[in-house]
């Protein structure tokens, strides 16, 4: 296990601020990475991937902000990627080099405007999202005004999307998340409620 510790200070200022989601971005050699943070439910969650690479996953962030270092070979072998690694047996590469790096840069104030996470930020990270090519939030339909029922399939995304209280609110209300491919018809999220 490894400690983010600086999360805690982020983790203060999103609770000031009233947000449960963050996202920054930070390089680390050749590479632009992106991080989104959400306390929506425990374990908390980190996103972490590098921008026009094969590199995304999704940390589990438990008690005391520590993650597994251990990454499955797949992933680590796409960070060495991202991170245009060769391998060198006198200087071996460690997931907990990258993420002391990762915990240096991790910001301890929020910028609104530039922090702010949308649906489609979410998504790209998320494995086996139901339609993943519709990623961009485009409003909520209420299904009880023509007698239809929201789809299990549509209740899946909306979990992964928007997390554990939007997908109850939703499965409760019978409430489908809409979804498109277009990016122009895209809106910023706002509740069901």
């Amino acid at each position: 296990m490894y400690t983010l510790s600086n999360l805690r200070g982020l983790y203060k200022a999103m609770k000031d601020a009233g947000i449960s989601r963050y996202k920054w971005r930070f390089n680390r050699g050749p590479a632009t990475f992106e991080a989104i943070f959400i306390f929506e439910e425990e374990p908390f969650e980190l996103l972490l991937g590098a921008l026009g690479t094969n590199f995304g996953i999704t940390l589990k962030v438990h008690s005391g902000f520590r993650i597994d270092s251990l990454l499955p070979t797949p992933d680590f072998y796409a960070l060495c990627d991202a991170l245009q690694l060769t391998r060198d047996p006198s200087r071996k590469f460690k997931p907990s080099d990258f993420f002391a790096d990762l915990d240096a840069k991790i910001p301890q104030t929020v910028d609104l405007k530039t922090g702010r996470v949308q649906p489609q930020d979410v998504l790209i990270y998320r494995r086996n999202v139901p339609d993943a090519a519709k990623r961009f939030f485009c409003g909520w339909e209420d299904n009880t005004k023509d007698g239809g029922n929201v789809s299990e399939h549509n209740l899946a995304k909306t979990r992964e999307a928007f997390g554990k209280r939007v997908y109850e609110f939703c499965r409760k209300y019978n409430i489908s998340s809409k979804w498109t491919d277009d990016p122009n018809r895209a809106q910023d999220f706002y509740n069901p409620w």
